[in-house]
């Protein structure tokens, strides 16, 4: 449930006093005023959509080594990154400019500009509470 829709039921709850507890619907009819700004829509890199244990799994396939042996060594890896286990610097490095590098070609995605709600006033004109 949205914010304009949640502020607008509570008015007609809180307008009908002498409701008792219980399970209620309700029809309503509301004018809201409000002002909704769209942000320019934007290219972003396609990273977000590289589905990670396909890409894993892939890597693991392609090392040469028995699936059960890279697949140990993937989850020994993971491990040691959660523990905090500090990796040769250099090869990190190295890795991070290789990976940056190859997903910078990566097609863009094109995403819609984000949408921003400031609710000025709900009004509710009409309403119909029915206890079920």
């Amino acid at each position: 449930m949205n914010k304009i829709t949640e502020t607008a039921l509570n008015k007609v709850m809180k307008s009908s006093k002498e409701i008792a507890p219980g399970m209620y619907r309700v029809k309503t009819i509301v004018e809201v005023d409000a002002v909704i700004r769209k942000g320019e829509d934007y290219e972003r890199a396609g990273t977000h959509k590289i589905p990670l244990k396909t890409a894993l799994a892939l890597f693991i396939q392609r090392t040469g080594l028995p699936g059960h042996k890279a697949l140990d060594m993937l989850v020994g890896a993971m491990i040691d990154a959660a523990n905090g286990v500090d990796p040769d610097i250099f090869l990190t490095d190295t890795a991070e400019k290789k990976v940056k590098e190859a997903l910078g070609k990566a097609p863009k995605s094109k995403c819609a500009g984000a949408i921003t709600i400031q609710e000025k006033d709900i009004k509710v004109l009409r309403d119909e509470v029915i206890a079920i």
